[in-house]
């Protein structure tokens, strides 16, 4: 059950032409009545006499439990975690606008999420605009689910063991558009977005106690794990009865380049012809991190290439 109020000031004063206020709460149960989400948020934003405007938003959550960690297991505590993104942006009645806005996220377990954007968009004439939009992240996670396997020594999580890791995890993107009206028949849009991101994964652990945020860290609380490089090979107690068990190695770097073009052309009224070439890059590393996401974004181009012309024609048969 989501609930919301929201108060907006349109009338100009002395430093705001508007602004507005606005707090939400959001409540989650199952059908036994156990508590899944318990949020409360807050917005507000604001234009300046100068066109400015800045945005914040913040919210809380204090949920006891979380039915999905374990993909289908039983119910995990949900450790209280907090969220604030700010924004800002220039007058967007200039050629030249700008906006940037910046995102924290943090819960008591230890998790960390951190991100950048900016964005740039250009308008020179009124039939030429580009956009820029730079984006990075910085991802710390301590409950990433890895794997799960059946194990009927492990009686306190009903004959499975959960496994999950800790992952420092980096993103870049930088998204760009143009959009170019040669006439009011012929247009062109060009798209092309770089994307980079790495993923290091770290203690691998087994959750011990349902509705509880419990983990061993193998190799340190119990068992042993051995990584070769490819596969991670888990024994959950060591000297113990148990079976280990192996799983590829998580640890990875993806890089993906993607483009396309489309030439509009209206050879009559309700009559237009589309150009289109899309082209796609990616390359994929298993089992290797590299966290310097920003660097790659220029090696994308030196990567196998898949390209898709299309053409489209779309005929008004009426009069």
């Amino acid at each position: 059950m989501s609930t919301g109020l929201f108060y907006r000031q349109p009338v100009q004063t002395r430093l705001f032409q508007s602004w507005g206020l606005g707090v939400f709460s959001t409540v989650a149960a199952t059908t036994a009545g156990e508590n899944l989400e318990r949020r409360i948020a807050t917005f507000s934003e604001a234009q300046f006499r100068n066109f400015w405007s800045v945005n914040l938003e913040a919210n809380l959550e204090t949920g006891r439990f979380n039915d999905r960690l374990l993909r289908g297991g039983p119910l995990a505590a949900r450790p209280v975690s907090s969220r604030i993104e700010f924004g800002v942006e220039s007058d967007s009645r200039k050629p030249l606008i700008m906006e940037a806005g910046v995102e924290l996220f943090v819960d008591r377990a230890g998790s960390r999420a951190r991100g950048v954007g900016l964005e740039i968009d250009w308008r020179p004439s009124s039939a030429l605009r580009l956009r820029v939009e730079p984006e990075y992240a910085w991802n710390d996670i301590v409950d990433q689910y890895v794997t799960a396997r059946d194990d009927p020594l492990a009686t306190a999580t009903f004959g499975r063991r959960y496994v999950f890791a800790d992952v420092t995890q980096r993103e870049a993107r930088l998204n760009t558009r143009l959009d170019w009206t040669f006439s009011p028949y012929v247009s062109l849009q060009l798209f092309l977005q770089p994307f980079a991101s790495a993923g290091r994964f770290a203690r691998y652990k087994e959750f011990t106690t349902p509705r509880r945020f419990d983990f061993d860290v193998y190799g340190v609380d119990r068992g042993t794990v051995t990584r070769d490089g490819s596969d991670v090979t888990i024994d959950p107690d060591g000297a113990g009865p148990a079976a280990a068990f192996s799983f590829g190695e998580r640890d990875y770097t993806a890089r993906e380049l993607r483009g396309n073009a489309v030439l509009r052309w209206e050879l009559r009224p309700g009559s237009t012809v589309f150009f289109v070439w899309q082209q796609q890059r990616e390359g994929f590393v298993d089992g290797r991190a590299d966290l310097d996401v920003g660097g790659q974004l220029g090696t994308l181009t030196g990567a196998p290439s898949r390209n898709v012309f299309l053409v489209k024609l779309a005929w008004w048969l009426g009069r």
